[in-house]
């Protein structure tokens, strides 16, 4: 499914190999950032799919709505907000429901759907708990900070994720996560580095 999400992307639509390259990067860093935080629970494999293809609603609007794309970039970049802020200031909606919402047209299961609609704001979700949805919002955040597409902007480090992570009763557990986040990015940067040369 991942493979054929990121094949049916050109280039073109996120502006250059390079930049489809990083953005799906950054969907395996937060795949394997989410699989060792589930790591011993049954929720590892699916917190891994989740993570895969968390950000396929941005492959949807950067290959089927290349314009507006490129205005929502725009957008983030004069307003220094992050991408998903602009979208919904441009389209009302942003590329995590898009991306929920294929995958609910696809049938996958209903916690991966809710995980990938509800990423950025998982306060939306009453009655937080360790599940699914904690576990891909975690990651995606650690992903971002360890900057594998560079103009991600947002963190767990801001006052709504903290918030959040405090009503699960893990934000004391961040600088380990962070920890390893940073261990797998590294790990990341240093195979593509070998593959290069």
């Amino acid at each position: 499914l991942s493979t054929e999400a990121f094949r049916s992307v050109t280039a073109n639509g996120l502006g250059s190999a390079a930049r489809l390259s990083a953005f799906q990067a950054h969907s395996v860093l937060a795949a394997g950032i989410a699989r060792r935080l589930a790591a011993g629970t049954k929720l590892a494999d699916e917190a891994y799919v989740a993570c895969i293809l968390h950000n396929i609603g941005a492959l949807v609007l950067a290959s089927q709505f290349t314009a507006r794309h490129n205005e929502i970039e725009q957008k983030a970049r004069d307003m220094a907000c992050s991408l998903h802020d602009a979208e919904m200031s441009v389209l009302g909606t942003t590329h995590a429901e898009i991306g929920g919402y294929l995958l609910g047209l696809w049938g996958l299961p209903y916690s991966i759907v809710e995980a990938v609609s509800n990423h950025h704001h998982p306060e939306r979700v009453e009655q937080p708990v360790f599940d699914l949805l904690a576990v891909v919002h975690i990651a995606s955040g650690l992903a971002n900070q360890h900057a594998l597409l560079e103009d991600q902007r947002g963190s767990l480090n801001d006052d709504t994720s903290r918030a959040y992570l405090a009503a699960l009763g893990v934000l004391d557990k961040l600088p380990a996560w962070n920890e390893v986040a940073r261990e797998l990015a590294d790990l990341m940067s240093t195979t593509q580095d070998r593959l290069s040369n």
